[in-house]
Parts: structure tokens; sequence; C-alpha cells
């Protein structure tokens, strides 16, 4: 019954951590994402003006 349960925790703890990955790969994702696409327009308009 003991073995039983530390399973259960470690299985929810796992679960969690991949949450947790999950949503931190999503930030950075979206992170760069904005900064690339700034960055773009940005030259963009540097070029458009000169």
């Amino acid at each position: 019954m003991e073995a039983m349960n530390s399973f259960v925790t470690m299985g929810s703890f796992f679960s969690v951590y991949m949450v947790i990955f999950t949503v931190v790969r999503l930030v950075l994702g979206v992170t760069l994402s904005v900064l690339a696409i700034k960055c773009m327009l940005k030259y963009l308009n540097d070029g458009q003006k000169s």
C-alpha cells in the first residue's frame, strides 16, 4: 500500500512538472515571437524612412 501511495505521488508530481514545463515553453515562445515581430517592424519602418 505504501509503495502504491508513493507511486501516485510521483505521478502527480511528474504531471505538475510537465504542465509547468509546457507553460514556460509557451511563454518563452510567445515572448520570442513578439520580440522578433517588433524587431522586424522596426527594421521595416527604418528601411522605409531612409
